[in-house]
């Protein structure tokens, strides 16, 4: 019908022209040629030119007007003979309006709704009249079918039918009205903890405590009252909130200001106490939002507090704040706050990915079956993310000595398994690493929508950021003993495999230097719970036996050793031999046994491009700040570090010039 209706158009304007160009022509002839053309001057010239005009512009329109009539007449025919004469009562009642369109996205028809709403469509573009149905004219697999538009204050469903150039609308303003007051009426839970409030009453004075706590309850009061919730102290550093989801949203729109308020309010007064909240919502049983309150709350305080934690029925958790750094304390409490915690992450996912780092050794082998264990106990569908060839040779030996081939492909997959294997309901875990590039699949941390960390080494500045949950414990001698405790804790009695016992008994064996260095109470507990549960201390030791090929090797760098400062020493392999890096770790672990070395450095090829460094101390030399500005990390005591593209040589006078530096600044502090 358009294209016809631009047909007349471009003859009326053609026909237009032509007139225009005869009347300027006799004006043109009368003006400068009249003497030529005498006849022009006669009147009845003139009467009888404009009369034929007038005649055939009448004859013109009359014709082009009786054409569009039967364009239109047959058009709405066709449609009516489509429809049936019935359907458009039906329709008109059911507030249901009909579009067809063409080739061009112009609008050709529409029922009667849109004239009774007196919206004009026809002629017009689709996308230019209802812009929010773009997605149904784009291309590819995943076009919609249906979609919701607003027009003059009204929302409308909108059905597609492609293959006949026709849209649906449905009128379900009511509809959505009364959804939205159901929806703004939905129970919302929130649990607000004040942080660390026991452990500031023990350590402030008692006067300035106390106005400081007023002041903060009276914040958190006054805060309730501004968004008309229901507020209830239930414990000391414990208020329960119900709200509703309309009140939740004017609250989520000012960003939870009670936190920064109370933060401000404290800095004023030296006293470092911040506030908490978990937030259940999502679903009108008020058992179910009580449990994912608690849940959200028990998440915040284990991320470090000052933060808000929202737990979304069927979703995954949302977080806000949590700006301020976690401060590590060991403690049952905390400990079992933190099991809880992860044991709600795996059970709110479907797939457990574990992932070590890069050349794994017995500690993040052990720590990432522990957790492995814990997954399975959830019935997850659990592997961890790195094959034999990917381990430290010892461990690797270890783990085709006790696992049988099927076991060890069940549980221990490739990168590229890994990712395809990664969705939205996947949890990965990262164990005895922070930093993505030091893992055995960095690609997948960076696709996965939920990671999680367990280390102890201390958080490097390219660390994961806002990982769902996260345990550093610096403080403890290894990766393994985290995670036994996580597994104590547990509320369920989660029992682990002696064979696994066994690695991760092994594991503190290797950090901790035969529980030589870097022990606490905390790590003979775990190693005797490890002992519980049937590890074998024999193999243990066996496993970090040296082969005699590796004790000539170490025998050999050690020889290379020389003193840079007094008690800091450097060693290095020779440019002719590749070693494994966990050979440079033993090395230093070794020589810090010698009496008189408070530091060592041991330095060696571990490709054709890299070289490696390890790096121990006694304490009294942060290694950790030194390697850093070679681009690696660690803690204070132990650290490492990777260089590429440059020769031990180079290697060797880089890390000394820095030694130097750190030692001048040492001695001018």
């Amino acid at each position: 019908m358009l294209k016809k209706l631009k047909k007349i158009k471009v003859t009326t304007l053609t026909y237009l022209l032509i007139e225009t160009l005869l009347i300027f022509a006799v004006i043109m002839l009368k003006l400068f040629y009249y003497e030529q053309y005498l006849f022009i001057d006669n009147i009845n010239f003139v009467y009888f030119f404009f009369l034929a005009l007038i005649g055939f512009n009448i004859y013109y329109i009359t014709s082009t007007i009786r054409s569009i009539e039967v364009i239109a007449q047959r058009n709405y025919q066709d449609i009516k003979s489509v429809l049936g004469a019935d359907i458009s009562e039906g329709l008109l009642f059911g507030q249901v309006g009909l579009i067809m369109y063409d080739s061009n996205k112009e609008i050709i028809w529409t029922s009667e709704l849109f004239d009774d709403r007196n919206i004009k469509c026809l002629g017009k573009d689709i996308l230019n009249l209802f812009p929010e149905l773009k997605s149904f004219f784009a291309e590819g697999p995943k076009v919609p079918t249906e979609l919701k538009c607003n027009y003059n204050n009204r929302i409308y469903n909108v059905l597609h039918m492609r293959e006949l150039n026709v849209l649906v609308f449905k009128d379900v303003s009511e509809l959505e009205d009364l959804y939205d007051l159901r929806k703004n009426e939905f129970p919302v839970f929130l649990t607000l903890s004040i942080d660390n409030l026991t452990d500031i009453a023990n350590l402030a004075k008692d006067e300035r405590f106390t106005q400081v706590e007023l002041d903060i309850r009276k914040s958190i009061l006054e805060w309730a009252k501004k968004y008309d919730v229901f507020i209830k102290r239930i414990k000391d550093d414990i208020y329960l909130i119900l709200t509703n989801e309309k009140k939740y949203e004017e609250i989520v729109y000012d960003k939870f200001n009670i936190i920064e308020k109370v933060r401000e309010l404290t800095k004023e007064n030296s006293v470092p106490i911040t506030i908490s909240i978990g937030v259940g919502r999502g679903v009108t049983d008020y058992l179910a939002l009580s449990e994912l309150s608690s849940s959200a709350i028990d998440v915040a305080l284990s991320r470090g507090g000052g933060q808000v934690v929202i737990n979304n029925y069927g979703s995954h958790m949302e977080f806000y704040g949590g700006t301020e750094d976690i401060v590590a304390k060991k403690n049952s409490v905390r400990s079992r706050v933190l099991a809880q915690s992860l044991y709600a992450h795996i059970q709110t996912n479907s797939t457990i990915l574990i992932v070590p780092h890069d050349v794994a050794d017995f500690d993040a082998i052990g720590a990432a079956l522990g957790v492995y264990t814990l997954a399975k106990y959830a019935k997850k569908n659990t592997h961890i993310v790195c094959e034999l060839s990917n381990m430290e040779m010892k461990t690797r030996s270890a783990i085709r000595d006790i696992f049988s081939k099927e076991e060890v492909d069940d549980i221990f997959i490739s990168e590229e398994k890994s990712l395809q294997l990664n969705n939205d309901n996947t949890l990965v875990i990262l164990v005895d690493v922070n930093r993505s590039k030091l893992t055995t699949c960095p690609k997948l941390i960076e696709v996965a929508k939920n990671v999680a960390v367990i280390d102890h080494h201390r958080r490097a500045e390219d660390a994961i950021d806002n990982p769902v949950f996260a345990i550093i414990e610096t403080t403890a001698s290894s990766t393994g003993e985290i995670v036994i405790e996580l597994l104590k804790f547990n509320q369920n009695k989660i029992e682990v495999d002696n064979r696994i016992a066994t690695i991760m008994f092994t594991g503190i064996l290797l950090d901790t230097n035969g529980f030589k260095s870097a022990t606490s109470s905390y790590t003979f507990e775990a190693a005797m719970n490890l002992k519980e549960y049937g590890a074998n201390v024999v193999a243990a030791n066996n496993y970090l036996k040296d082969e005699y090929e590796e004790y000539l090797l170490k025998t050999k760098i050690m020889n290379n050793a020389e003193t840079i400062h007094f008690g800091i020493v450097v060693a290095s392999a020779t440019e002719d031999i590749i070693i494994d890096r966990t050979m440079l770790a033993k090395v230093g672990k070794e020589a810090m046994s010698v009496k008189g070395i408070k530091a060592i450095f041991v330095i060696g090829k571990i490709s054709q491009t890299d070289i490696g460094i390890s790096a121990r101390s006694d304490g009294t030399i942060n290694v950790q700040m030194i390697l850093e500005k070679m681009g690696g990390g660690g803690h204070f005591s132990m650290a490492a570090a990777q260089i590429k593209d440059k020769t031990l040589q180079d290697v060797k006078a880089e890390l000394i010039k820095l030694l130097d530096l750190y030692i001048n600044e040492v001695r001018n502090d």
